[in-house]
């Protein structure tokens, strides 16, 4: 049995203006070619392997729905929108209120704000004498 199948589908440009009404999609077909000696039960047709027939079967046409617009997208679209930057905003607010909260507090302190490489050396420096420590435990 060989099957040979052709779907057709339509190109972008002819789907029909109006959604409400749906899209026709055409019937498909199959042709089914008989090879070798069938004989029907009531010995009325006979196929011999010389002269295969093909038969040709159509389906049903189907009228698809596409998804239709309505009024409340634009309010989903809006809403999606100002909840993503309510929350970029949030975020960005939180991080500049507690840089600046911690260095309004370390300056009524008195403490001095160290920059990134301030930072690096003091804990290299706290790393080696754990170092250290840890060599002068061993040794005794």
């Amino acid at each position: 049995m060989s099957i040979d199948y052709d779907p057709v589908f339509l190109p972008f440009d002819l789907f029909p203006s109006d959604p409400n009404r749906g899209i026709d999609i055409p019937p498909s077909h199959g042709t089914f070619t008989c090879t070798g000696d069938i004989t029907s039960s009531s010995s009325i047709k006979t196929v011999s392997s010389s002269s295969p027939t093909p038969v040709r079967i159509y389906s049903s046409s189907i009228l698809l729905m596409p998804p239709v617009p309505d009024m409340s997208m634009p309010l989903n679209v809006i809403s999606l929108v100002g909840t993503f930057y309510a929350f970029i905003i949030g975020f960005l607010m939180k991080q500049l209120l507690d840089r600046a909260t911690t260095k309004i507090k370390d300056q009524r302190k008195g403490k001095k704000s160290k920059n990134k490489m301030q930072k690096l050396v003091g804990r290299i420096k706290k790393k080696i004498a754990r170092f250290r420590r840890k060599q002068g435990a061993e040794s005794n």
